[in-house]
């Protein structure tokens, strides 16, 4: 998509890392996850989700090495679910390669709405 000022952009649900969490059997106490920071932004496509999207697809930069990775996480683990306009390059390009019927960007407005209201997504 164009915006006004001519720039290209996607729409894509983003959430955040949460904080402090438990964790394991002995419940400690762990902050964000192995790959990210609390708080971190993450572009999520709803694809390899289970039944009942358990689990979600994302892209965001990493703890460690501060690079763009791909990966699959918990549900659990993510939080402040909304809809936003993307810009980056990069992330434009993660959305668009995955199958039209999981890419946000083609579902129609009802579909999205329906997911909004689904997954309690605020609209940004």
């Amino acid at each position: 998509m164009i915006d006004e000022n001519g720039l290209e952009y996607e729409l894509s649900i983003v959430a955040n890392i949460i904080g402090d969490h438990y964790w394991g059997e002995a419940k400690l106490i762990k902050s964000g996850t192995k790959h990210f920071r609390p708080g971190a932004k993450l572009y999520c496509v709803f694809m390899y989700g289970g039944m009942g999207h358990q689990q979600v697809r994302v892209m965001g930069k990493c703890r460690i090495s501060k690079r763009w990775i791909d990966l699959v996480i918990k549900r659990d683990y993510i939080k402040n679910l909304r809809v936003q306009k993307v810009y980056i390059r990069r992330v434009i390009a993660f959305i668009q390669k995955h199958p039209r019927e999981t890419n946000n960007s083609m579902i129609s407005d009802r579909e999205f709405e329906k997911m909004e209201n689904e997954f309690e997504i605020k609209p940004d």
